[in-house]
């Protein structure tokens, strides 16, 4: 990801995050649980666009990147009040031996002072650029890419996100069926719920009594279990319909 992270790193909010955020500061949504491995719930946070945010922050050892000012500023938290990411933060490092945690940003200056050579040579081609900063190169550019190792132990790094094939932790599991089991409905925006481990959210609210809402455009794989399915060619305008409407009731 050392070659496709800068266009993820400068991407702004949507009208769903924003939206989203601004139903949590009107206490109409208590917890939000998301797949997104993009940080915008976060950003959402500091008026949705990266020219908001601090050019200078730090990850803590309890998974916060921080501004230099507050721990509000960039507002990363991995799993903490009212958000939890699901499969993790591509904005957060991690060493696989010792757990230290080092922000991407951070991560990516290091990564390009080691590959400089090869990305002088490289020319990004943005077909090439793929969901959540991967990027697809020849094998042969592969091989001469140098890795760099954890600052502490040594040990080999990667992004602090649920990788295909890997599982969700189990305390990030706990604390989105906590936070469900005090929400009152679900409602699933703009997912399909193809994967496990969002469907089972749904799967674990229908059995337990707790009305469940999609609102998506197509089918989902929870739609069996829905009280209310929503069509719509356009969620984030949804969102930012329904926010405005509930506010108005507030």
């Amino acid at each position: 990801s050392i070659f496709g992270f800068r266009g993820l790193s400068k991407k702004d909010c949507s009208k769903s995050h924003i939206g989203l955020h601004q139903m949590c500061l009107d206490g109409v949504v208590p917890a939000i649980i998301t797949q997104n491995v993009d940080g915008l719930h976060h950003l959402a946070r500091n008026g949705g666009k990266w020219r908001n945010v601090p050019s200078e922050y730090h990850v803590s050892q309890n998974g916060v990147v921080a501004g230099a000012q507050s721990c509000d500023e960039f507002g990363v938290a991995v799993n903490n009040g009212d958000l939890c990411e699901l499969h993790g933060n591509i904005h957060v490092v991690r060493c696989l031996n010792c757990g230290d945690l080092t922000a991407r940003e951070e991560m990516q200056a290091i990564l390009l002072a080691a590959n400089q050579p090869l990305m002088e040579a490289v020319a990004i081609d943005k077909q090439k650029l793929r969901p959540d900063a991967d990027y697809e190169l020849d094998d042969g550019v592969v091989e001469k890419v140098s890795l760099v190792p954890c600052s502490k132990c040594g040990g080999y790094l990667k992004p602090d996100v649920v990788l295909f094939g890997e599982s969700v932790p189990s305390a990030t599991v706990t604390k989105c069926f906590d936070d469900l089991a005090q929400c009152p409905t679900l409602v699933c925006f703009g997912t399909s719920l193809h994967v496990f481990s969002s469907y089972r959210f749904v799967k674990w609210a229908a059995d337990n009594g707790h009305p469940v809402v999609i609102v998506n455009r197509g089918p989902t794989r929870g739609d069996l279990q829905a009280t209310l399915k929503i069509e719509t060619e356009s969620v984030g305008e949804f969102i930012e319909g329904l926010q405005i409407h509930l506010s108005q009731c507030l």
